[in-house]
């Protein structure tokens, strides 16, 4: 069985770990305790629990998954929620710490924690033949990026022939003021990610709450809505080589598809459509129109510019009711647009899945089960609108000093790191720019000399 390794670090990990194990669980046929469920719709030879789940001598199913945080608030609400009997109470662990959300005190923790790399070798074990490795955290948090960097640079060796890929939430917002060194942790997190990992989904919090508001109409969503939105994400990305799907794509397929060249490695998600609760018996949707919402702002969990962006690979995974005839018409539909655009280094190629299971319906929640469903993980440049204010804001506190006697303090990190860091981080955003075709650098051109030309009337007026 070709498995996968969850990681949930810090506490953006932690609290996307119970919707979306409540998901997993409700597809796959097993309670919250473990045990199979007698759910008739569900047939025991229709599902792949090995790939997310390791079977226990008593029959039991426990999540192939590490949940790790330095707040023990995010660990003890899984301890004691509905899910505290499904995981491994080994895999449920609280660092206490004094990092203060910073990255290098952090990974400089994980370096001493004898116990952090006895239970990953554990995971390790319960696994005959690895696929991959899925980490979830924030890049911006001292605990989730550090810990998550530390796990793909330390297990390097361990993990030379498997797919480490990473669902990562970037921190994008300029009145941002969860953690002020916040651009100092994303800066370092990534520029870890980019050498030891393989791929890269970024996702920001703001842009999934205006999905929120646009599709489910709520304006103001807490991180309960918005994690479960992720898991639904999440579970379509893995659904076809879970649910026995006759097209399946794993992570292997997708890291051939999306990343062309090894420095084009961040990739963004869309989703649609997500329904209310109430309205899910009479929501009608159309395949086309829900496929066209996933290349626009409706659908996207990242946020970016109007301007002209260019694609490097595209993967589409439907579930539900999506008959072959209609999908064929819409993926030549999409391949006829003019408002998605390949590099022309790129060939026109969209990797479709689609299992005929649809979505299911969560315990209690807001969020209805459509019975068709498509999710969008693409490699474009629209990811450098958020990583570009990353940037931005790493210059704006680097030039003043901001904050930097909290890393450098007790030697921990060398000032010099910091230009290093910056630099590096910059050649990731390069590498994309210098990636754009011909055409679209001059489109783009066009309208900066348009912008200008009307600043210019604006001002002698």
């Amino acid at each position: 069985m070709r498995e996968i390794i969850s990681f949930h670090f810090g506490q953006s990990g932690a609290q996307l770990a119970s919707p979306l194990w409540e998901l997993y669980c409700l597809e796959h046929g097993i309670n919250l305790d473990g045990s199979v469920s007698n759910n008739s719709e569900i047939q025991e030879n229709d599902t792949n629990r090995e790939i997310l789940f390791s079977e226990t001598q008593n029959n039991r199913y426990v999540p192939l998954a590490y949940i790790a945080d330095d707040d023990d608030y995010s660990i003890d609400q899984i301890k004691n929620g509905q899910l505290k009997k499904l995981f491994s109470t080994k895999s449920l662990q609280e660092f206490k710490g004094d990092s203060g959300s910073i990255w290098i005190s952090s990974y400089k923790s994980a370096q001493a924690s004898e116990n952090f790399r006895n239970q990953i070798h554990q995971l390790l074990d319960k696994c005959d033949s690895l696929q991959g490795i899925m980490i979830y955290h924030s890049v911006s948090g001292g605990f989730g990026g550090s810990y998550a960097s530390y796990l793909l640079n330390e297990f390097e060796d361990d993990f030379s022939k498997v797919i480490k890929s990473t669902v990562s939430m970037l921190s994008s917002d300029q009145n941002s003021t969860s953690t002020i060194v916040e651009p100092y942790n994303s800066v370092f997190t990534i520029n870890q990610l980019k050498q030891y990992s393989n791929f890269n989904i970024f996702i920001d919090n703001s842009a999934l709450s205006q999905v929120c508001e646009r599709q489910l109409e709520i304006d103001w969503a807490n991180f309960g809505i918005l994690n479960k939105m992720i898991a639904q994400m999440i579970a379509s990305i893995t659904s076809t080589q879970r649910l026995n799907s006759e097209n399946f794509v794993d992570l292997q397929d997708m890291y051939q598809n999306l990343v062309l060249l090894p420095e084009l490695q961040f990739l963004h998600t869309s989703y649609a459509p997500f329904i209310q609760r109430d309205q899910q018996n009479s929501s009608s949707v159309n395949l086309l129109q829900i496929s066209q919402a996933l290349f626009n702002e409706a659908g996207s969990f990242i946020k970016f510019t109007p301007n002209p962006s260019q694609y490097f690979g595209v993967n589409l995974f439907y579930r539900g009711d999506c008959p072959y005839s209609d999908l064929q018409s819409t993926i030549n539909e999409l391949k006829n647009s003019k408002c998605i655009n390949f590099a022309d280094w790129v060939p026109i190629n969209y990797q479709v899945a689609m299992s005929s299971k649809s979505t299911v319906q969560f315990h209690n929640a807001e969020l209805g089960r459509g019975n068709k469903t498509a999710c969008l993980v693409a490699n474009s440049t629209r990811i450098l609108n958020p990583l570009k204010n990353i940037q931005s804001r790493f210059k704006n506190l680097y030039q003043k000093k901001c904050f930097l006697h909290w890393f450098l303090k007790n030697s921990q990190i060398d000032e010099s790191q910091f230009v290093n860091g910056l630099d590096f981080f910059s050649s990731l955003l390069s590498n994309y720019e210098q990636s754009i075709s011909q055409d679209i650098n001059q489109e783009k051109q066009n309208v900066d000399d348009e912008a200008s030309i009307e600043e210019i009337d604006e001002i002698n007026k």
